[in-house]
């Protein structure tokens, strides 16, 4: 008998616009080189360089998962081991993530947790209500 297939769907239409607006978002700030994947071969859904400084932003959408998702908080703790590596080694960095509004405060917890495993002291994540579907959550990544 073989191993059961995991079969996944395309994004939300949710979770495509949340992907964009992070991707506005670090364009914005001049984040506009694109990474295809981290060194682990991990792939968050924007990973851009900004070329003048080497400033890095990772950012992730959530329209389905939840905070309380196991898989979800692994994957999280690899993009942000890797920023607290980019980080040590001079970079700059922010790791964003576009959630559902009414998830924002769970988020902004998860969000704390993991970057507080790889910053020097205490994460002092920020919340950003774009809408009233969605929220963005984020930390800076500063030597």
């Amino acid at each position: 008998m073989s191993a059961p297939t995991l079969v996944t769907g395309r994004p939300s239409p949710a979770h495509e616009a949340r992907v964009d607006l992070l991707a506005t978002l670090a364009r914005l700030a001049g984040h506009v080189a694109p990474i295809d994947a981290l060194p682990d071969g991990s792939r968050p859904d924007v990973a851009l360089v900004r070329p003048g400084d080497r400033s890095l932003f990772l950012g992730d959408a959530k329209a389905t998962e939840t905070p309380r998702s196991a898989e979800t908080l692994r994957r999280l703790r690899q993009y942000t081991a890797f920023l607290g590596q980019y980080v040590a080694a001079g970079g700059l960095g922010v790791f964003a993530l576009a959630v559902p509004t009414v998830e924002r405060y769970g988020w902004l917890r998860v969000l704390q947790d993991v970057c507080t495993e790889v910053v020097n002291g205490p994460a002092e994540a920020r919340l950003d209500v774009i809408d009233a579907g969605c929220a963005v959550v984020w930390e800076a990544f500063l030597p």
